[in-house]
């Protein structure tokens, strides 16, 4: 009986533990998402939105690809 009472003393802490790194885990979470998405719209230039990833890129990096001039 002396046991069980530990276990479930044990458990109720641990229970409570949780509990209370619930909220810290859910800001942390949500630190990330927002760190993500501000990396994602940095990554992406109106030339990207308006021609396409591979050939804004191509003039970003200098690489044509015989579509013209490079805008830089």
């Amino acid at each position: 009986m002396q046991e069980l009472r530990r276990w479930f003393h044990t458990i109720s802490k641990l229970r409570s533990e949780i509990k209370s790194l619930q909220p810290d885990n859910f800001k942390s979470y949500e630190k990330v998402r927002y760190m993500q998405s501000y990396r994602e719209v940095l990554s992406v230039s109106p030339l990207d939105c308006l021609l396409g990833t591979s050939i804004s890129r191509s003039h970003r990096t200098g690489k044509s690809r015989g579509w013209g001039t490079r805008l830089n």
